[in-house]
């Protein structure tokens, strides 16, 4: 009797194992594990290699509902491995939430709106677009870089492999990279058409880019500054610019670098931005500008009176814009 009741204890213990390994894995699909590949591999490898931005996400299930699939929506920005000849693609990984349910799918990338990354693409059945390589495929791009190196830094290192597979990319031979000797003048203003002059050598006939910095460690460039390019000689503006989000940014004191139209980065040279405009201004004819000044600085006594006669100075200005108009303490 005693034997009898451990084999059926035993029988339901297996079976109730059995029963949570199968509700705790199953998913509904299964996905192999995914093979390392280096940067190397997947840039040779993959069918299509861009740099974009993530503009909209759709989650929903299959039709036979046992699973969600996501469609992301990309808004190319630059294509480092063959032309999608589209400025916006759609590719569709298995994954996402649907009304608070999620799923997520080993090996699998996962994106989120606005982000910008660098995509590796294989060209699947019926004119479909996957990512190759699994997660390894999609690289986000944090305040201008991945990882460690800048945006220019890494599409260099991609251009360098995909010019030793296939040498049509047209990379610069070894010992013509770009060389920045000086900046005339060494410093100037952002945002008011300021024209600097960077002389040097390696630079190219096409233009590429002249990478500002802004905020460590992000740089930008606005290729709308570009006043001329040549092989030793580029004319261009401080510029200011916008983020992917809107925000305005302004070209600061820090590291210049050139980037060529083959992918090449100079040596970083430095440059310093006196101030920036940003092009706010109040509206109208001659605006009347209110103020109000808090006098309870602990520190310091006549802050009131200082603000305003410094404000009455510059309505005693000739010809002046706007007027300040005191509006008493708060």
């Amino acid at each position: 009797m005693e034997n009898k009741l451990k084999m059926v204890l035993s029988r339901w213990f297996f079976q109730l194992f059995t029963a949570i390994l199968i509700v705790f894995f199953y998913t509904g699909t299964s996905y192999g594990m995914m093979l390392y590949k280096d940067l190397k591999q997947l840039s040779e490898e993959a069918d299509y290699v861009i740099i974009g931005k993530v503009i909209g996400l759709n989650s929903e299930w299959n039709e036979k509902r046992t699973e969600i699939q996501t469609t992301v929506n990309i808004l190319i920005e630059e294509n480092l491995k063959n032309s999608m000849g589209s400025s916006t693609i759609s590719i569709t990984i298995p994954g996402g939430e649907v009304n608070g349910i999620t799923q997520r799918v080993t090996d699998i990338p996962s994106f989120s709106a606005n982000e910008r990354v660098v995509i590796f693409l294989e060209q699947k059945g019926s004119g479909k677009l996957g990512v190759y390589g699994g997660s390894q495929g999609k690289l986000t791009i944090m305040d201008g870089k991945i990882g460690s190196k800048t945006l220019s830094q890494f599409k260099y290192q991609i251009n360098s492999i995909l010019k030793d597979k296939f040498p049509s990319v047209g990379i610069l031979e070894a010992g013509t990279e770009p060389t920045i000797n000086n900046i005339t003048p060494y410093k100037a203003s952002a945002g008011t058409n300021t024209q600097i002059t960077i002389s040097g050598s390696g630079f190219g006939s096409t233009p590429g880019h002249v990478w500002f910095y802004h905020q460590y460690p992000y740089s930008f460039s606005n290729d709308y500054s570009i006043i001329s390019w040549s092989d030793s000689l580029i004319v261009s503006a401080v510029p200011i610019s916008r983020d992917y989000y809107g925000n305005t940014i302004s070209a600061s004191s820090g590291p210049l670098l050139i980037e060529t139209a083959a992918g090449q980065s100079s040596n970083e040279f430095p440059f310093e931005v006196t101030f920036s405009y940003g092009g706010s201004k109040w509206p109208g004819n001659s605006p009347v500008v209110p103020y109000k000044i808090n006098p309870n600085t602990p520190d310091c006594t006549g802050e009131e009176i200082a603000v305003i006669n410094a404000a009455n100075t510059w309505n005693a200005v000739p010809g002046k814009s706007f007027t300040f108009n005191y509006g008493g303490s708060t």
